[in-house]
């Protein structure tokens, strides 16, 4: 199982090393997401063909919402482990949670999973 929260943007900066590398984009979605312990890659395709067909973002020439695919807008992937936490008392828990070395070969195989359904698009993720 993953989780995931979506955000229509315009443009985002984000810091990715609490330093000075920071990760610049334009108008179009951030993916938040995270793997619970039964996640598997199987599911990521269908998983990502969801995500880039949600009309989110808006083209003034239609008139109308269309999906980052047909925009062409760009996509921020996040690790965002917190959001599979469950509160017990004053604390999270995260039982559910993959172990990191999975959650990282999964957030991987959804970003090539991205890039292969994005291949006509050459903004990178």
């Amino acid at each position: 199982m993953a989780k995931v929260a979506v955000q229509t943007i315009n443009s985002a900066s984000l810091l990715v090393n609490n330093v000075d590398q920071w990760v610049d984009v334009g108008a179009g979605i951030i993916v938040y997401v995270v793997f619970g312990k039964e996640a598997t890659v199987d599911k990521l395709p269908i998983l990502v063909e969801t995500l880039l067909a949600q009309e989110t973002q808006w083209d003034d020439t239609a008139n109308k919402k269309v999906s980052v695919l047909e925009s062409g807008g760009d996509v921020l992937i996040v690790p965002q482990a917190s959001m599979i936490g469950k509160l017990k008392a004053k604390k999270p828990q995260y039982h559910t949670l993959i172990d990191k070395a999975k959650g990282a070969e999964l957030y991987l195989a959804l970003v090539e999973e991205f890039k292969k359904q994005r291949s006509h698009n050459t903004t990178p993720l």
